[in-house]
C-alpha cells in the first residue's frame, strides 16, 4: 500500500467555502448567539416535547428537562434580539466589534458555568442542573441588555 500525497492546499470548494464564511463574518454573532438553543433544542428528549404542558406538570424528571429547555430557548431568542438592538445602536464600528467580542466571551462563560454546577450530577438531573443554570445565566443577561437598550423589550 503506498500512501497518497497530502496537501495543504485548498480545494475549490473549500476555497468557496471559505469566501462565502468570510462574506457571512458579519452574521457570525447571530449564529454564536443561538448556538446554544439549537444544540439543546436538538436533544433526544426534546422528541416529547409536544406531549408535555409546562403550565400543568405532573412533575417528571423528564417533564422538568424538556421545559426548561423551552425555557432556556425562549430567553436565550430574547437575548439575541435584545442584542441584535443593542449593537445595531453601537457607533462607532471599532465598538461594535468590541461588544461582540465580549458577548461572544459571554457565551462562552454561561457554558462553562453551567458545565461547572452540573459537574457531578448524571441523567436527567445532568440535564435539569445545566439547563436552570443556564436559564437563569441567561436572564440576568437579559435584564443587563434591557438597561443597556433604554428599556423593555
Amino acid at each position: 500500500m503506498t500512501a497518497r500525497p497530502f496537501s495543504i492546499l485548498p480545494s475549490s470548494n473549500l476555497t468557496t467555502f471559505l469566501l462565502f464564511f468570510l462574506w457571512l463574518a458579519p452574521m457570525h454573532l447571530v449564529a454564536q448567539g443561538t448556538a446554544d438553543s439549537e444544540r439543546l433544542g436538538k436533544l433526544d428528549y426534546m422528541v416529547h416535547a409536544d406531549r408535555i404542558n409546562c403550565d400543568s406538570m405532573v412533575g417528571t424528571n423528564l417533564e422538568s428537562r424538556v421545559c426548561l429547555n423551552l425555557a432556556f430557548q425562549k430567553a436565550d431568542s430574547t437575548m439575541v434580539e435584545l442584542f441584535d438592538k443593542f449593537i445595531n445602536g453601537v457607533e462607532p464600528k471599532s465598538a461594535q466589534e468590541e461588544f461582540i467580542v465580549y458577548q461572544e466571551h459571554w457565551l462562552d462563560h454561561r457554558r462553562r458555568q453551567s458545565t461547572w454546577v452540573s459537574e457531578g450530577y448524571r441523567g436527567h438531573m445532568l440535564g435539569i442542573v445545566y439547563l436552570n443554570q443556564m436559564l437563569r445565566i441567561t436572564e440576568r443577561r437579559i435584564e443587563d441588555l434591557k438597561d443597556l437598550t433604554g428599556g423593555e423589550k
